[in-house]
């Protein structure tokens, strides 16, 4: 498998997805990241208890990745690795075009990196 939930738009000429609500999942121990978002608006990521991601890419995959995704909320989430070594990158990435975003009130301790969220 790759990633563990992917909410993306295939058609990247096309606007895009919206309003889109992922809450209350357990995404552990998948081979890319726990959840993905792409050509994504108003996405609100909640409550999500995401653990152990990129399994066979150390340091490649990241709890939550928000790429090219507007007005995003992520809140509440738990993301860490418990695996000897961690292959999870971060508790949170954020990338290519995504802006308008909040981050708040999670819990991103105990990746390989130990900022918790990363700008890029």
């Amino acid at each position: 498998g790759g990633y563990g939930m992917m909410i993306a738009f295939a058609d990247y000429s096309a606007e895009g997805l919206y309003n889109c609500l992922v809450s209350d999942n357990r995404l552990l121990y998948n081979n890319g990241a726990g959840i993905h978002t792409n050509a994504s608006y108003h996405v609100v990521i909640q409550g999500n208890l995401i653990v152990g991601n990129s399994r066979f890419n150390t340091g490649v995959f990241s709890g939550i990745e928000l790429n090219n995704t507007l007005d995003a909320v992520v809140t509440g989430n738990i993301a860490y690795d418990d695996q000897s070594p961690k292959t999870q990158a971060y508790g949170c990435k954020i990338d290519g075009s995504t802006d308008n975003c909040t981050i708040i009130a999670n819990d991103f301790k105990d990746n390989i990196n130990l900022k918790g969220v990363k700008l890029q």
